[in-house]
């Protein structure tokens, strides 16, 4: 299941999952379905370099568009996280959906 548990930085799953497969440039090693855009993988090569963080996240939102106009990938799957508790403790929900004593606290 992709995108379970902590992701450094979400971009990555471009890389990952729809870049074109390419063992020697380290892209698309998840990619599965075999699919694959020149444009898709010029955004992500660009992205890769880039040190600008607004001109990286705007190549990556290019990226992410065609992804979305093409259904490059169907969600078969969203994972939901659900946590309780009792009145008077407080909880901080990880990313990673793990759950450790030190994560709660007592409500002031």
């Amino acid at each position: 299941m992709h995108g379970a548990g902590p992701v450094p930085v979400p971009w990555t799953l471009l890389q990952q999952l729809v870049a074109t497969k390419d063992s020697a440039g380290g892209l698309g090693a998840s990619n599965e379905s075999f699919y694959s855009n020149a444009t898709l993988d010029a955004l992500v090569q660009q992205s890769l370099g880039e040190i600008d963080q607004a001109r990286r996240e705007a190549l990556l939102h290019q990226a992410a568009q065609i992804v979305r106009a093409e259904t490059a990938v169907i969600p078969l799957h969203h994972e939901a996280a659900l946590w309780a508790s009792r009145a008077g403790l407080t909880f901080t929900a990880r990313s990673d959906t793990l759950t450790y004593a030190t994560d709660i606290g007592v409500a002031r």
